[in-house]
Order: C-alpha cells, then structure tokens, then sequence
C-alpha cells in the first residue's frame, strides 16, 4: 500500500508517495537531500536552487559510478574465488583418482601374486602327493589303481573348486573397488555442479544488481 507524506525541499513543500513500507523513508530522503544542499551552500541562504540541484545530481551520478565499479570489482572477485576452487577441486579430483587407480593396481598385483603363490603350492601339493602314490604303486600295483584313480579325482576337483573360488573372490573384489571408483567419481562430479549452481546463482545476481543500478 503506497504511503503519502509531505517534505520540505529547497524551502518548498512537496506531497509525496512511496511503496516502501519503511517508516519515514520519504522525510529522510529529503532530509538526507536538504543535508547535501546545506553541504554545497555552505550555510549560505543565498544559492541558484538549479546550480544546487546539479552539483548534487553530479554527486550522486559520481557515487553511482563509484557503486558500479565496485560492484564489479567485487563481481570479478568472486570469479575468481569460483575459478580457483573448481580448479582446484579439478586437481584434487585428478589427484585423488590416480591414487585410487594405482592403489586398485597395487591391490590387483597383490592378489595376482598371492594367487599364484597358491596355485603353487597346491601344485607342489599335488607333485608330492602323486609321487607318493606312484611309491605305493610300485608296492602295490594292483590293489592301488582304483585307489589313485580315486584320489586323483578327488584331488583335481579339490583343485578346480579352489580355482573357482578364488576366480570368485577376485571378481568380486575387482567389482567392489570398481564401484567405489565410480561412487567417488560421481560424487565429484556432485560437487562441481554444485560450485557450477553457486557460481550460476552469483552471476544472476550480479546481473539483477546491474539491471537495478543502471535503472537507478
């Protein structure tokens, strides 16, 4: 709802109206401009209310000025700021992936190692087991041969059910770093559209400030 007040300006009454709903916002106005007046004047009561009324509109468009200036300095700042940390974030996020990929490395070549080292044993296993029955065979030739076809079925598919559970178990794990990659990837990439929105929101802003201030 507009407010009506009246103001003495220059020695002349003026009836007012505003949509501000701020108490007394026209008579500080007035205020603020009859200070400027005595500013110029100098206390004097003898001026040209026309030289007045421009030295003050000088001021004002100077202070303006002033404003817009600062408003993009501080606009470029920001920039900046917004520059700085998405690049940032960039290198961290490029550091941290390397590191991820050459700790999933390390882990692939732990369990390559790990998983030759028992396919070995259980290869040295099997060469001592087989030389034991080939003892026993030359002993017992006939009451043996079942027996070490038996034992060397039951020993292939003890070997060949080891085999697929560690095939298994590394696929798995493969499975589980390859996810969380993938998760920190895309949490990264959460939080550069994030910075994005932010900077979006501050360069809307700064427009909407621009717009109010070459309107003013």
């Amino acid at each position: 709802m507009a407010k009506k007040a009246e103001v003495v300006i220059l020695g002349n009454r003026y009836k007012l109206t505003t949509d501000r709903d701020e108490e007394g916002w026209l008579e500080k106005l007035a205020e603020d401009f009859n200070g400027r007046v005595d500013k110029i004047a100098g206390g004097s009561r003898r001026f040209n209310p026309l030289n007045v009324s421009i030295l003050i509109g000088l001021q004002l468009e100077e202070e303006m000025y002033n404003l817009k200036q600062e408003a993009r300095q501080a606009y470029e700042r920001i920039k900046q700021q917004h520059e700085d940390i998405v690049k940032q974030q960039k290198t961290q996020s490029e550091k941290l992936l390397a590191e991820q990929k050459a700790e999933y490395e390390a882990k692939l070549l732990k369990e390559r190692k790990s998983y030759e080292a028992r396919m070995s044993a259980q290869s040295s296993q099997y060469s001592s087991s087989m030389q034991k029955l080939r003892d026993r065979h030359a002993q017992e030739i006939t009451r043996q041969q079942q027996e070490h076809a038996a034992d060397m079925a039951n020993l292939k598919s003890s070997q060949e059910a080891a085999l697929t559970e560690l095939q298994a178990s590394k696929e798995r794990q493969v499975t589980a770093l390859q996810n969380e990659l993938n998760s920190k990837s895309s949490q990264q990439a959460d939080a550069l559209k994030e910075l994005q929105a932010k900077y979006d929101k501050l360069q809307k802003d700064y427009d909407e400030l621009m717009e109010l201030l070459e309107d003013a």
